[in-house]
């Protein structure tokens, strides 16, 4: 069976944390190993992994915010601190390959 986009989305919008500081969700998991692995199969050769991986992730929330607007159910709209937490814990994944697992 075919899980449909919409169970997805709704599954990883599923909140862990949330208040005024800090907003955690599912897709906290998947943004942290986006940057374990874009450091790891992406960046592995070039100076300044970090600032890329700031820069490639940041593209990613711009992408994202794209999606939402041209009406696709899969992203929920997000408020600043969900995407400020997105781009966080996904240096904090490139940051745990860099400094522990390298």
């Amino acid at each position: 069976m075919i899980i449909p986009n919409k169970q997805i989305a709704d599954f990883l919008n599923s909140k862990i944390v949330e208040n005024n500081f800090i907003f955690l969700n599912l897709w906290s998991i998947i943004h942290f190993f986006s940057g374990f692995f874009i450091i790891k199969y992406v960046l592995y050769n070039s100076k300044n992994q970090l600032i890329y991986l700031f820069i490639l992730l940041g593209i990613y929330e711009l992408v994202e915010l794209l999606v939402i607007k041209s009406g696709s159910n899969f992203f929920r709209p997000e408020k600043f601190i969900d995407i400020a937490w997105d781009l966080i814990i996904g240096m904090i994944g490139g940051y745990v390959y860099l400094k522990w697992l390298l």
